[in-house]
């Protein structure tokens, strides 16, 4: 999957351009384009279910669930 990406750059910063180019040809290539679209543009960050962190009361006393 392509997604489009822009970055400003200045007339005459020829060897700027070919940097980019190359380092977005590169991320492409190895697939972190898309993890990038998928966690800021999907919001599968969000998706995600972590565990629930340790707590004393839960995982001790067991007082809750």
């Amino acid at each position: 999957m392509f997604q489009p990406v822009g970055y400003a750059v200045a007339p005459g910063s020829d060897d700027l351009l070919k940097t980019l180019k190359a380092w977005l040809t590169a991320e492409q290539a190895k697939g972190a384009v898309d993890k990038i679209y998928e966690y800021w543009t999907l919001g599968e960050a969000t998706k995600r279910e972590k565990p629930p962190r340790g707590s004393v009361i839960r995982n001790v006393l067991h007082w809750v669930d």
